[in-house]
């Protein structure tokens, strides 16, 4: 009785849990990882020379390669996946080196890039590739022996959670690049002359010129990447460039790299991807930061790379919280519970990922206080003139401004009629004014006077405007063709801490830095911009700006310009049959306004494809070569989990396709089939067709089989209360994350 209830739970528990067989790709998007899976195949010699090249006096004892004899640059090498140009991490075990001057290098087929090995240990190393080959070689009769051989890519990757290694990719981070004239300008020192502080900062792309600073302002209180002679530098008060032992910036660097500065108010030490580099005692410790990428001035030695993540803590990061940032890039070093800084900590917070605009904006730090009285007008009674209100003026000959409903209405005889507010603001200072427009023409000519311009929003509906204050006056007036009744209300105007851009401008799709598709963030129109702002530590489930964040969920959330990208492998070249499985939670509605076809999921060159995507006609769209099927469904709820399953079988040569939506069998629209093709190309996840995916995708399964309709039930079944309505929850640390 006791073996039949045992057996009978473990049945239960098999029925309950997603369908296993001939899966080859699981992609679950919980949590990301800095480095990929294993390139190199026998790298500890257990089969061998198996894989290996063995060039002469090379062979393999007791598992380990092993060079002998006297001789110069025999190798042993093997090919394998890396791509020129990713950077890589090689990991090796060196013992019973000879005594003398020969050495053992690792490289690549052109011979450059070489590590330099003259003794017994383990060596980890980074380069950026140039080929797919790898090479052991030996120089001037070295006797050595060579073991446990490891090549991963670092970058951030999703682990594939089949028994396969099909590891995603991911390219949804921003960064500001800067061409070595540009910088952002915080107008004011945000680090309050600090002794005791921690700086970091993603960088790469760099370019390197005699002298380069990327943090400080026109005092002698800067840090910088190349003091001339190649070594970066902290530049204390009395004018003296104390100088790290690292000199890697002598040269480019095209390398993602996060360097963190940190001072105790005595010493400064130098973290580079999580390691102690160096300390420096210099005679104080006072840095000013009133800009990023430039310090010294705006005219010479400014950074020409690309910059994301800025932080500025009042307090020393130590090594574990320098390697817990460089391991974690989506979160912030106080989610670690070991860690004994707080957010009251943070002083500034620039994620440089807003991906459009001229502000860069500081999300450690609120909202300043309202600086527009009645902006709601509750209160007032119907028929009162605006500018009989405090603070309220009418701008040209409007035919009215009256107060109805507890709304202003302006009747606009000509361009520029309306009203203008008296800010009590400071001139100088950035503010973000948002506002409801109404009535016929919605909101035209709404400024903070800012340059002397005036800033056009068309349109009905909540409108936003960020500027730098030049005046105090804020207008609500016609503009071109724009005569006629608008109604404005709940009118408000902060302060925002932000930094303005000067010539920078923004790249998305990066991959190593942090990832916005693994984090909450708020899409928001400002002005004529739309930027992506992450979440405001003090103010959980919003941004700066005050907006409610779209909570990834433990998905891949999509903003519409990233994606992730999987190398292509003979699991995922699919032959004849297949199903692919994925939950999707679209932002949007699709419709004719919309690219022909958004991407989902692909893998497709020419002649050879299977995709998941939206049409702009709304249906979903699985593509094969020759061949696709449409559901008959063409109407979607946007910010609603929807579970979408397809299949591909022949039979007697005859291929047949299945489309599930919600467990339901689909109608198809059209149902045109042909047999599957492998492909070299990649498969992308929220990429495709002529427009990427806006919004979540999650648990994308991929079979080399078509699963049955009690199978898709089955996975369905078990994936379902994670993707229901008040499912939803922000990517918190817990166990489920691994933390």
């Amino acid at each position: 009785m006791i073996i039949r209830l045992t057996n009978t739970i473990g049945a239960i528990g098999r029925r309950l849990g997603i369908v296993t067989k001939n899966l080859q790709m699981w992609l679950g998007f919980y949590k990301s990882d800095v480095i990929g899976k294993e390139l190199v195949v026998n790298g500890d010699f257990s089969d061998g020379e198996a894989d290996w090249v063995f060039g002469s006096n090379w062979s393999v004892v007791d598992k380990e390669a092993v060079v002998s004899g006297l001789g110069n640059n025999e190798e042993i090498y093997q090919s394998n996946n890396m791509i020129s140009g990713n950077l890589y991490e090689i990991t090796l075990d060196v013992s019973n080196f000879s005594i003398g001057t020969g050495s053992c290098y690792v490289t690549n087929s052109n011979y450059s890039d070489f590590l330099t090995i003259t003794n017994n240990g383990s060596y980890v190393y980074r380069y950026i590739a140039t080929n797919n080959t790898l090479f052991i070689r030996r120089k001037s009769n070295a006797t050595f022996n060579i073991d446990n051989i490891s090549v991963k890519e670092v970058t951030q990757f999703v682990k594939d959670k089949s028994s396969n290694s099909n590891d995603a990719k991911l390219f949804t981070g921003k960064a500001l690049i800067c061409n070595g004239n540009d910088y952002v300008d915080f107008g004011s020192d945000i680090n309050n002359d600090g002794t005791i502080w921690t700086c970091s900062l993603w960088l790469s792309n760099y370019v390197s010129t005699s002298t380069s600073f990327i943090i400080g302002d026109d005092t002698r209180r800067n840090i910088g990447l190349n003091n001339g002679s190649g070594n970066v530098f902290y530049r204390s008060e009395d004018n003296t460039y104390n100088t790290f032992n690292y000199t890697d910036y002598n040269t480019d660097v095209v390398e993602a790299r996060r360097l963190v500065f940190s001072s105790n108010g005595t010493t400064i030490s130098l973290y580079v991807n999580g390691d102690l580099i160096d300390t420096i005692t210099p005679s104080s410790t006072n840095l000013k930061v009133s800009r990023l990428m430039a310090g010294y001035n705006t005219t010479s030695f400014m950074t020409n790379g690309t910059a994301s993540d800025f932080q500025i803590y009042n307090a020393a990061w130590d090594s574990d919280d320098a390697l817990f940032d460089y391991n974690n890039p989506n979160h912030l070093v106080t989610d670690n519970p070991n860690t004994t800084l707080t957010l009251s900590n943070l002083s500034a917070y620039y994620a440089l990922s807003e991906g459009s605009g001229s502000f860069a904006y500081n999300s450690a730090t609120p909202l300043g206080s309202e600086v527009v009285v009645n902006g709601d007008f509750d209160g007032v009674v119907d028929g009162t003139d605006v500018s009989t209100l405090t603070n309220w003026y009418v701008n040209g000959t409007p035919t009215s401004t009256d107060v109805v409903n507890e709304e202003m209405v302006i009747v606009a005889a000509a361009i520029g009629d309306g009203a203008r507010y008296n800010l009590s603001t400071t001139v100088g200072l950035t503010y973000h004014l948002t506002f409801n427009a109404s009535g016929d023409l919605g909101a035209s000519g709404v400024n903070i006077q800012s340059l002397g311009d005036v800033s056009t929003l068309g349109g009905v509906g909540r409108k936003t405007f960020t500027a730098l204050s030049t005046t105090t006056k804020v207008y609500f007036r016609a503009g071109n063709n724009e005569i006629g009744t608008t109604n404005y209300d709940n009118i408000s105007a902060k302060e925002v801490s932000s930094g303005t851009i000067t010539g920078a401008t923004y790249d998305d799709q990066q991959p190593t830095i942090p990832q916005l598709g693994l984090m909450d963030w708020a899409k928001s129109t400002i002005g004529s911009d739309e930027v992506t702002l992450i979440q405001a530590p003090n103010n959980k489930g919003y941004d700066i700006l005050g907006n409610s964040l779209r909570l990834r969920e433990r998905g891949f959330n999509l903003d519409g310009s990233g994606y992730a990208e999987v190398s292509d492998d003979n699991s995922i070249d699919m032959i004849s049959q297949f199903t692919i499985s994925l939950w999707l939670k679209p932002y949007v509605t699709y419709d004719s306004s919309m690219s022909t076809y958004t991407g989902v999921v692909s893998k497709a060159s020419t002649g050879d494809s299977y995709a998941v995507s939206f049409t702009n006609s709304g249906v979903i769209n699985i593509g094969t070569t020759g061949g696709n099927i449409q559901s008959t469904k063409n109407s979607w709820s946007a910010d609603t989990w929807v579970n979408i399953v397809a299949t591909y079988r022949a039979v007697n040569g005859v291929y047949s396709g299945e489309m599930y939506i919600d467990n339901s069998l689909e109608v198809l629209s059209n149902d045109s089939y042909d047999a599957m093709i492998g492909s070299v190309d990649p498969l992308l996840v929220g990429k495709g067709g002529s427009a990427n995916f806006k919004g979540i995708i999650d648990e994308v399964l991929l079979y080399d089989r078509a699963l049955t309709s009690k199978e898709v039930s089955t996975n369905y079944k078990t994936s379902l209360n994670a993707h229901k309505v008040g499912s939803a929850f922000s990517t918190e640390f817990s166990s489920e994350f691994g933390f």
